[in-house]
């Protein structure tokens, strides 16, 4: 079996851990920064674009609940002057997954041996999970690398308590710094130092004599700097507790604590599916047979079993109380370290205790070769992936191709427009909303259903891009106006996303909706063709486009105003189909207004003049002939003007 001692395995172990370093990072790096953002990351890299600057975002940090730390580092790229592109914005989280592969190899290895510390470290390697967030710029890359610091510090103390010596000033001191980092990072790390400072206190309890005063000399002094370090953090954190939790506050996001509980230590190693989940029971039961063995190194590791799994409780009962019975399993992050440890460790010992040396290494062949298959195209889907899950871009690239350029985009999801489209946004798109949709009750008393029909008689060429059918259909009832108004859908999937579907894999809980919302959107539309056709089986007698050159704006909704515009610069043009056969005489109605200076436009060959800050109706004269008229609007001056409608009405 692979140990220290056998000397033909020890050029072969070196070799193996340093592939396993290279390819671990490769697969951190490769393509980082190729999916675009989610809403919460998203932040960070606003962050990065607008160069905040530091100081001021550790005096006022924009979120209650959390720390700037993971922020400031892609922050300290930028102020060094690299581009705030999404890879230099990714790149920090990228890097402390790389380090927590160190720690997690590193513990290994000092505590139970080479062979121990190789399969832990492949494991972690290759673990989907773990990949998947130190590919992403949030907090949880930071927990799990500073919590696997903060545990070998810890470790490194209770062996030296145990030996009953109190530990060195160095020795704290690197736990200390672990736990500062560590708990800067989220929230759920606090439980796992807390933890750890309450194991200390009982062993360092059990020194005598001149130890143990050294150790409650140096550990109530470093207690006390740590609280004061967190001590406003704490605060803020309690407020936020309190203000979700409270009579008139929204709960803690995410699903039900008891199915998150269930589907943990799956997600935490290879994912979901049976296959993977066959595979963990194996490595389990290898891991309990190791705790009936009896020797030093198996005393230790029963010693890990306890302490990890005590780890892995308390987060989970945390959690579940603080969240009110809501958890998501990206909450348990400080554990992940735990997890990956004692299966680590505890599979490779239990190996050993198994009688043959060829069985031994069959064994352990078989395990770590069942791990990489079933782990390969999980983690190449991470890497590859389109979005997370919405695949931005490819959305873009298909409206770019398909649609007329400037066409109105409505969503379904209000928020999105002004955040996470505009973020990816290459220009030249026109994402919109009506009003604001969320929550339910919002969504109710704005009556959003009838604002999007509202908006398609007035932009009756408008697309409509579907992120999340049926939000709301147990409450409401199905919502089936796209599918009544389209002639035509397009689907944009994101294909790396389905792999993970396959595999069951579910770092976040994205990825996991019965309705494929978001890794599979929608976008219905019409072509000039299909509007026609259905004006006239409407029975109408005229069909008005926008042709070329006009913007579009919504520039009040901030202040709760939420018109649509049609901006002209200087030249654009209507498109108006005359439906019947004959000529028909009408007008024109043009309401529009200018934002500063006063504009002059002509339309038809009429012209006139519309003042700022107020809208006016102009009527110009027009005759329309059978089928399609373009009418111009030219100005001299390049200012806009915002065009609130126009509509063309029938002489009587």
């Amino acid at each position: 079996m692979v140990t220290e001692s056998s000397r033909p395995w020890k050029k072969l172990i070196w070799a193996a851990v340093l592939i396993l370093f290279v390819g671990g990072a490769l697969l951190r790096i490769q393509m980082l920064g190729y999916a675009p953002f989610r809403s919460d990351t998203m932040e960070f890299y606003k962050l990065a674009l607008r160069n905040q600057n530091i100081i001021e975002l550790w005096k006022n940090p924009p979120w209650v609940n959390q720390i700037p730390l993971n922020e400031t580092f892609a922050l300290l790229l930028v102020k060094a002057g690299l581009p705030p592109t999404p890879f230099i914005v990714c790149l920090p989280f990228a890097l402390m997954g790389i380090l927590a592969l160190f720690f997690v190899w590193r513990f290994s290895r000092r505590w139970f041996g080479a062979g121990a510390a190789l399969l832990t470290l492949l494991l972690a390697v290759f673990n989907p999970y773990q990949l998947y967030f130190s590919r992403t710029a949030y907090h949880y890359s930071g927990a799990v690398c500073w919590s696997a610091a903060l545990f070998l510090a810890f470790w490194s103390i209770k062996e030296t308590l145990q030996r009953n010596e109190a530990p060195t000033k160095k020795q704290l001191g690197l736990w200390f710094l672990a736990a500062v980092a560590a708990c800067h990072m989220h929230m759920s790390v606090w439980v796992v130092a807390g933890l750890q400072g309450v194991l200390l206190l009982i062993l360092g309890f059990k020194l005598k004599g001149e130890e143990r005063a050294r150790f409650f000399v140096s550990f109530p002094i470093g207690t006390v700097m740590f609280g004061i370090l967190m001590l406003r953090w704490i605060i803020r954190a309690v407020k936020a507790v309190l203000l979700v939790s409270g009579e008139h506050g929204t709960g803690q996001l995410g699903a039900s604590a008891g199915p998150e509980f269930l589907r943990l230590l799956p997600a935490y190693f290879a994912g979901e599916n049976i296959f993977a989940i066959a595979l963990l029971l194996i490595f389990i039961a290898l891991a309990v047979l190791a705790l009936f063995r009896s020797s030093d190194e198996l005393r230790r590791f029963r010693s890990l079993a306890w302490i990890c799994a005590l780890h892995i409780a308390v987060l989970m009962l945390y959690v579940g109380l603080v969240g009110g019975g809501v958890a998501k399993i990206a909450y348990f992050s400080a554990v992940w370290p735990h997890f990956i440890l004692l299966i680590g460790i505890g599979s490779y010992l239990g190996i050993r205790a198994l009688p043959g040396r060829v069985l031994r290494i069959g064994i352990f062949v078989l395990l770590a070769g069942g791990y990489i298959a079933l782990t390969a195209l999980p983690d190449r889907a991470i890497i590859h992936l389109e979005g997370k899950p919405t695949p931005y871009y490819k959305i873009n690239d298909w409206v770019l191709h398909n649609l007329p350029v400037g066409t109105p985009v409505l969503t379904d999801r209000w928020f999105e427009p002004w955040n996470e489209l505009a973020v990816h946004n290459p220009g030249g798109i026109n994402y919109t909303f009506t009003v604001p949709d969320e929550p339910v009750e919002t969504y109710r008393q704005l009556n959003w259903p009838a604002t999007v029909e509202q908006f398609f008689e007035k932009y009756p060429d408008a697309a409509f891009l579907e992120l999340c059918p049926g939000r709301y259909e147990a409450q409401l009832g199905p919502w089936t106006f796209p599918q009544r108004y389209f002639a035509r859908v397009a689907s944009v999937t994101n294909d790396a996303a389905m792999v993970m579907r396959r595999f069951k894999v579910f770092p976040a809980e994205d990825y996991s909706a019965v309705n494929t919302n978001r890794v599979v959107v929608r976008i219905f539309y019409n072509t000039t063709e299909d509007l026609i056709s259905a004006a006239r089986r409407q029975g109408r007698d005229v069909l008005r486009l926008y042709g070329e050159g006009w913007g579009y704006a919504k520039p009040g909704w901030q202040q709760g105003r939420f018109e649509d515009y049609r901006i002209l610069k200087q030249s654009a043009s209507i498109d108006i189909y005359n439906l019947k056969d004959i000529a028909l005489n009408g007008s024109l109605e043009i309401s529009a207004a200018t934002a500063e200076r006063p504009k002059t436009i002509s339309v038809n060959g009429v012209t006139t003049g519309f003042a700022s800050g107020r809208i006016r109706t102009w009527t110009v004269p027009l005759v329309l002939q059978a089928g399609k008229n373009t009418i111009p609007f030219a100005s001299p001056s390049a200012d806009p003007l915002f065009v609130l409608d126009i509509k063309w009405s029938k002489s009587e």
